[in-house]
């Protein structure tokens, strides 16, 4: 017999679905939205694998594979409650439960014999021969499913020392792309910016032909609100603690899988919504201004539009100014969080990505080239009408040209 592992026990078991423990294996499926039709899903069966491809709002359907499920109510687990929880004396060796061990210790004969030749057992912790763990203090429990509280309060130290990890891993690529294109003499935007691309972004392909590849590579799944956007993304970003990871973004109520589309999407209606609301006109006063620039850098760096929704001024401000006034330094900062303040500053070229571009003119020729007549057969009367209109409609075209 194979033996299982623990979250397949977990599984199995009397609080999981324990009706799959005699089915002979299932499988999982899932079905696309506005569709009947079940399809497998192609992927390790873990919360993580399974949340990157259906992300956090779908159902799961479970087909058993050798054996149909019984019909027949299970009956309702008993969960342990804190009072069938033991713990060892430390006196007397024996297992007690923790609703009587404190009682248990002030009668304990082998406690008694032990404190005896000093002191009376007292009553209170400090005067007793012996000490209690604290919360402080690593417990030696058999019960494994007991949360470990020493690693649960020492989770934010952690992740401010990964945090910290992950700054500096990014300011030595951010230096190492710098002199790559010193040495090289890379002048074109364009060269820099995909040379920083494949050096920064790391975890799953920006970019996917197909489904079948969601899994591979890490990435940052956040949830928005299509009709939201913008607070759904001033909640989302600030919460990303890996910024270079490739961004997985799922619309409320949409299941589609984003294999780089939905993201484009994202991104281009940010900067809309960013540029009416943040810089027609520039509101000063605003906080915002450190999380714009992290989606900034986020877009640039992502295959989304350029932030090219800034005037030339305040270009300028933002990379040139050494006393800016308070929002840029906060735009300044969101966007050097992927090192875009430092790369402009040295690869000047860089300032290109932000630069607004002066739309082109709309000409006689480009109007023609775009709108081509289709006339009726040729020879008859309908398409000599046809050029008798057409022709008056390219004479308004010159006159208002």
């Amino acid at each position: 017999m194979i033996a299982r592992s623990s979250s397949q026990k977990k599984l199995f078991s009397e609080e999981g679905f324990n009706k799959l423990r005699d089915c002979g294996g299932f499988e999982l499926l899932r079905c696309q939205s506005n569709c009947r039709l079940l399809e497998i899903i192609s992927s390790k069966y873990t919360p993580e694998s399974l949340r990157s491809i259906i992300g956090g709002q779908s159902k799961i359907y479970i087909r058993p594979i050798q054996a149909n499920l019984s019909m027949s109510a299970s009956p309702v687990a008993q969960i342990a409650n804190t009072s069938e929880i033991k713990e060892k004396c430390r006196f007397c060796e024996k297992d007690i439960l923790i609703t009587d061990l404190r009682d248990h210790l002030k009668d304990c004969d082998d406690n008694v014999q032990t404190v005896q030749s000093t002191e009376p057992f007292a009553e209170t912790q400090s005067t007793s021969s012996f000490s209690l763990p604290t919360e402080f203090d690593s417990v030696d429990n058999s019960d494994e499913d007991l949360p470990d509280l020493h690693l649960a309060r020492n989770n934010n130290e952690t992740t401010t020392e990964m945090t910290g990890q992950t700054e500096d891993l990014l300011k030595r690529t951010i230096n190492s792309c710098i002199d790559f294109c010193t040495e090289h003499k890379v002048t074109d935007p364009v060269d820099i910016l995909r040379h920083i691309q494949e050096k920064i972004v790391c975890g799953r392909d920006l970019d996917l032909s197909d489904d079948a590849t969601t899994n591979d590579g890490e990435t940052n799944f956040i949830l928005v609100d299509r009709d939201t956007l913008l607070q759904s993304a001033f909640e989302e970003i600030p919460a990303l603690t890996d910024l270079r990871l490739t961004l997985q973004v799922q619309f409320y109520e949409e299941g589609a899988v984003d294999l780089g589309g939905p993201r484009k999407e994202f991104f281009a209606i940010l900067m809309r919504d960013i540029k009416q609301k943040y810089f027609d006109p520039v509101k000063e006063w605003s906080k915002d201004y450190e999380v714009i620039g992290k989606i900034f850098a986020l877009s640039i760096l992502q295959n989304g539009p350029l932030p090219r929704i800034m005037t030339t001024d305040l270009i300028e401000e933002l990379f040139e100014t050494e006393e800016p006034r308070q929002f840029v330094k906060d735009l300044r900062k969101g966007l050097d969080s992927l090192g875009f303040y430092q790369l402009v500053r040295s690869l000047p070229s860089l300032i290109h990505l932000f630069t607004p571009i002066q739309p082109t003119p709309i000409t006689f020729k480009k109007i023609t080239t775009l709108l081509k007549p289709e006339f009726a057969a040729e020879g008859s009367n309908r398409m000599k009408a046809e050029k008798k209109v057409y022709s008056k409609f390219l004479k308004y075209l010159r006159e208002a040209a």
